[in-house]
């Protein structure tokens, strides 16, 4: 990939770039969408989107239901993710923690060489 033939990501772009790509998996079969929501809030003192993907796979009795959580932000004008994933009944009683996980990130100054 050449850097000088990449075009610059706006933060909107790049939450609708992965919404995209989220919904693409339920044409595939691959998933079925329960519920796709974004939230405006902040990370690391930047601007963020928050999208929260609840969907299921499998069929029958071989059904799981998966809770995401992605947190997605511009870094130093580099799109940048942080994403919680797994079996809905294990994460979310655990979200408040991860939460505070990522509230505790500071961005910190690049260092030279």
């Amino acid at each position: 990939l050449d850097p000088l033939r990449v075009k610059p990501v706006t933060l909107e772009a790049f939450v609708q770039e992965t919404i995209a790509g989220l919904k693409s998996i339920e044409k595939t079969g691959g998933a079925k969408t329960i519920e796709l929501r974004e939230t405006a809030t902040q990370l690391m003192g930047l601007p963020a989107i928050r999208i929260d993907h609840h969907y299921t796979i499998g069929a029958d009795l071989a059904q799981l239901a998966v809770s995401q959580s992605t947190w997605l932000t511009m870094i130093d004008g580099r799109a940048t993710i942080f994403s919680v994933s797994g079996r809905t009944e294990l994460t979310t009683p655990r979200m408040s923690e991860i939460e505070a996980v990522l509230a505790s990130l500071a961005k910190q100054a690049a260092r030279e060489g």
